[in-house]
């Protein structure tokens, strides 16, 4: 007699994730210009990330400002108590004193966070920090002299920013928003090179 034998295979598939491959570390270091009402400001803006990683940008106008002896509002009105001593008016000087037409401005700003990779050329960034917008008007001499500091267009505390880098090659390019405590805003414009980029690395 034949004999006949039933075999039964059992076959396990096993499927295997595809490596995944990581961003090298990246270093970038961008001069920025800062746009608002008083004339430029200038900056550097240094990033290092994979995907995502950290940046921080400092700006100023390079400016100081003369010691105030007393401070206006915004039009450049005074009270007796605000302005300076040595007034010709034994209450200070008047309500609306005259100026020169001279102003002094004095601003900067630091801010720090996180940079997000969106794509192979896109990245977004956003931080806090703090900052500080001084202005200086001159009183006229028949006002008194000297500098009144203008509590109306002077501003400090926190800063925030939001802006987009773009990379082609090593050239790098941004455009961001800064406000200072929401009251001044300025837009910034970047441009740099990348410093270093690491290897990239497979992970199986």
């Amino acid at each position: 007699h034949d004999t006949i034998v039933y075999t039964q295979t059992v076959t396990d598939t096993v499927t295997l994730a595809p490596p995944r491959t990581a961003l090298p570390v990246q270093a970038y270091a961008l001069m920025t210009a800062a746009l608002h009402t008083d004339g430029p400001s200038w900056g550097l803006m240094l990033a290092l990330m994979r995907r995502t990683g950290g940046y921080l940008h400092a700006s100023t106008n390079l400016h100081g400002v003369p010691p105030a002896t007393g401070t206006c509002s915004k039009d450049g009105t005074v009270t007796a108590a605000d302005g300076p001593a040595g007034s010709s008016s034994p209450d200070g000087p008047a309500a609306n004193p005259y100026y020169t037409g001279r102003t002094r401005t004095a601003a900067w700003a630091v801010t720090a966070g996180l940079i997000q990779r969106l794509g192979r050329h896109l990245s977004l960034f956003g931080g806090l920090g703090y900052g500080s917008h001084t202005t200086t008007w001159q009183l006229a001499p028949s006002s008194g002299g000297g500098w009144l500091r203008n509590d109306g267009l002077t501003h400090k505390g926190m800063a925030a920013e939001l802006g987009m880098a773009a990379s082609a090659g090593r050239l790098t390019v941004s455009a961001s928003v800064l406000t200072l405590a929401g009251k001044q805003w300025q837009g910034s414009l970047g441009m740099g090179i990348r410093l270093y980029k690491g290897k990239t690395k497979t992970k199986e």
